[in-house]
């Protein structure tokens, strides 16, 4: 398992000036609604900075590879990255709730699925499989089933490495009422009646971020799509064996 890990990770590395963005002074960025019935691509002229009147929270997907095929070097970059993620898992014991909590992963603000580690947010380490900002876990027959990680990049201005290509496409959230994020990263609480946070700064927009799916997720294993349908996720969780 550990050569495994070990051989994983040199993939990823090698295929990483292949597989990323293009040039920061040429890459344009791409932005769609998440939602519809399908992507509708269109450049990037600012962040959206505006609060939400409807509905409460807005998801934005984003890309500099619109409408792209992967090329054979992401396709692999996508794989070895999901791979180093399981291995990851495994070797952390993360697919045990009580081990995850222990090695502080603690349910995020205003959620029901997201497992943070504050540690890993204010790293500045991104795209570590070994060291993933969240662990997503939801409630099936089994108990508390690890189905995901999630990764944020390490500052809320920066677009994230997407190792590959149009497979591995970030997202972020706009919400109607502001929350108190710390560093603009995450966040831990809603403002008073007055705006004020008592920690953190209130935001409207959250950083990017990246799903990996440890099951096999209907619409692919970087899917942005967080809801899974109960008998569907009882079925995957199911054929994991685990």
């Amino acid at each position: 398992m550990i050569e495994r890990f070990a051989i994983v990770g040199i993939v990823l590395a090698s295929l990483a000036a292949t597989a990323c963005a293009p040039d920061e002074n040429e890459a344009v960025d791409y932005i769609s609604r998440f939602g519809g019935p399908e992507r509708r691509w269109t450049p990037r002229l600012g962040l959206p900075v505006k609060p939400q009147k409807r509905p409460a929270m807005l998801i934005y997907e984003v890309s500099r590879f619109p409408d792209a095929v992967a090329t054979e070097e992401q396709r692999m970059a996508a794989e070895a990255f999901r791979e180093a993620s399981m291995l990851a898992a495994v070797q952390n014991g993360w697919y045990d709730f009580e081990v995850a909590a222990r090695s502080g992963y603690q349910l995020m603000f205003s959620d029901d699925a997201h497992y943070v580690n504050e540690e890993y947010v204010f790293d500045d380490v991104v795209l570590d499989p070994t060291r993933p900002e969240f662990l997503m876990y939801y409630r099936t027959s089994r108990g508390m089933s690890l189905v995901g990680f999630m990764f944020y990049v390490a500052d809320p201005s920066h677009r994230g490495e997407q190792l590959g290509g149009p497979l591995t496409t970030w997202h972020f959230h706009v919400w109607s009422r502001p929350q108190c994020l710390l560093s603009g990263l995450l966040a831990v609480d809603v403002p008073n009646l007055a705006g004020e946070c008592a920690r953190g700064e209130p935001s409207v927009r959250s950083p990017e971020m990246l799903h990996v799916w440890l099951v096999d997720h209907p619409e692919g294993p970087f899917a942005t799509r967080m809801r899974i349908a109960p008998e569907v996720l009882e079925r995957l969780i199911t054929a994991r064996g685990f």
